[in-house]
């Protein structure tokens, strides 16, 4: 029988947050759940978190530093899980906030329910303008067999897996599971790329887990963000074809591949894209040309032109295939969806 009051281990990656991360931690120190411990992971930070981490880690025995040189939030994460001891694991970015019940309500049904992985929705919110409104990160139209708020899911009831969030923030997981993953070999994150949450998600989600969701939003996403991948890409926008490289070799792993390599497809054209108009102008030659590179491959080892042809946005991706990538960046840039 599970404990009334299990521990939950957050971790929070941090690196050069001082504007923001006294509120995130705020919403953490005042969680109406109590059992928590809250593993913050400076990442090389230059600014004043360091010294706002001691000053709640000196008012609240709750919150570990670990320190580290600047590695990235992979390396970070993987720390921080290391060092959990909780049967349950949260990551939080620390440029947002959570709702100060959301560890109360998660615990309520962990009582009633058994699934290692639970997923809840968000609200951005922009201090500035001091607006709140729904950030959607699913609906249950997402998932099939939804019967009602105490369904458990399986990968197999989600009607698209490449479409819709893929972060770690507006979930928390059973210890145990994550440990079997960690336990083939697996490293939870990659080091060393600024996608890392990519693989994590489908690393989860091809081990086959129990999943419970709740529409409701319990997350904070803050905008305009502190640290946003759109504002810091050098070559680590790169990471995309390393990460991608890896999750293709997870799904043929898997076997999820065959049944979801439409789907899959057109996950990658669209990200590779998306990338792309945000791409440094200096890195875009070599950035469009590894991405065609790759998703022609993909096209010709196991796509069937009849279905291919018919595929939402085909013909933009036959534009790619024969038009030079400063004609592609002219012709698209205001019209791809980010």
């Amino acid at each position: 029988m599970m404990s009334k009051t299990p521990l939950i281990s957050v971790i929070i990656p941090i690196h050069n947050c001082q504007n923001y991360i006294k509120e995130c931690l705020e919403s953490l120190r005042l969680q109406t759940y109590k059992n928590l411990e809250f593993i913050c992971i400076n990442d090389g930070s230059t600014d004043g978190s360091q010294a706002l981490l001691k000053s709640f880690q000196a008012k609240d025995e709750r919150f570990i530093i670990l320190n580290q040189a600047r590695l990235g939030q992979s390396i970070a994460k993987n720390k921080g899980f290391q060092q959990s001891k909780g049967k349950y694991i949260s990551f939080i970015d620390a440029d947002d906030r959570v709702s100060l019940s959301l560890y109360q309500k998660f615990i309520k049904t962990a009582a009633k329910e058994n699934f290692d992985i639970y997923i809840f929705n968000a609200n951005e919110y922009n201090k500035e303008s001091a607006s709140t409104f729904p950030r959607q990160f699913f609906t249950i139209n997402d998932w099939m067999n939804h019967d009602n708020e105490n369904t458990i899911h399986t990968f197999a009831d989600i009607k698209n897996p490449f479409v819709g969030n893929m972060g770690v923030c507006n979930k928390i997981f059973k210890k145990e599971f994550l440990n079997k993953i960690a336990e083939n070999g697996n490293e939870l994150f990659t080091p060393n790329c600024i996608f890392e949450d990519i693989y994590f998600h489908f690393l989860c989600l091809t081990n086959n887990p129990s999943i419970l969701v709740n529409l409701e939003p319990l997350y904070y996403y803050r905008e305009p963000r502190q640290d946003t991948i759109t504002k810091t890409l050098s070559r680590n926008v790169f990471d995309i074809f390393k990460i991608t490289e890896k999750l293709t070799t997870l799904l043929i792993k898997t076997n999820y591949y065959e049944k979801y390599k439409y789907a899959y497809f057109q996950y990658l054209f669209k990200e590779f894209t998306g990338l792309l108009i945000k791409c440094p102008p200096n890195l875009r030659p070599s950035f469009f040309n590894n991405m065609r590179i790759i998703l022609s491959a993909h096209e010709r080892r196991t796509l069937n032109p009849d279905i291919t042809r018919n595929l939402v946005g085909i013909e933009i991706y036959n534009d790619l295939k024969k038009m030079s990538g400063i004609a592609f960046f002219d012709k698209y840039k205001d019209k791809i969806k980010l």
